[in-house]
């Protein structure tokens, strides 16, 4: 079963505490430690390709911000800096000299933190709105170009090398002339 695993150097005040199980129920209910599984499982067995492990990041980092995004959906400015706070204060307690290898995707890059708390104070319900809108239509445009480049594809397969029945000699496929002698 999943478990979330706070820090016990201090307890966290209710309203990080609700950002930290809102946050992790939100994980929960997307399975993505599942789909974290499922790369890491393909990125041992292609540890060669360097694409594949670039990937594997970007999955895991879009994946967080995806999730902080969900969380403050609902937060007022106040909320938002709360949650950014509670943030900050996640990675301050992993400086503590406890062991922290039980802790999963905390131990991110400053980068991402840093990436992860910009987009937190620049929130904007409009724009997610839109964003969600146009991934929705480019979805539907690249599931209607598929469906038509694979029909004029497959049309393309059905006559291509008959050539209406003619060969070359002006014959047809099964070997005779256009009077029907071989």
């Amino acid at each position: 079963r999943p478990a979330v695993i706070l820090p016990a150097a201090k307890e966290p005040d209710m309203r990080s505490l609700a950002c930290i199980l809102r946050h992790e129920l939100i994980h929960l209910r997307r399975l993505d430690l599942y789909y974290k599984w499922l790369v890491q499982a393909v990125v041992c067995i292609h540890w060669f390709n360097p694409l594949l492990l670039m990937a594997a990041s970007k999955i895991s980092e879009d994946c967080e911000l995806s999730c902080d995004e969900q969380v403050i959906a609902g937060l007022p400015a106040a909320g938002r800096i709360a949650y950014g706070d509670t943030l900050i204060a996640s990675l301050q307690a992993l400086r503590a000299p406890v062991r922290q290898e039980a802790c999963a995707g905390l131990g991110e890059k400053t980068e991402l933190m840093k990436e992860r708390l910009t987009a937190i104070m620049k929130y904007d319900k409009k724009a997610a709105g839109k964003r969600r809108a146009a991934a929705v239509i480019l979805a539907g445009f690249l599931l209607v170009t598929g469906f038509v480049c694979g029909g004029f594809s497959a049309r393309a397969e059905g006559t291509a090398g008959i050539s209406g029945g003619k060969t070359a000699a002006g014959g047809n496929a099964a070997g005779m002339d256009v009077a029907g002698k071989q």
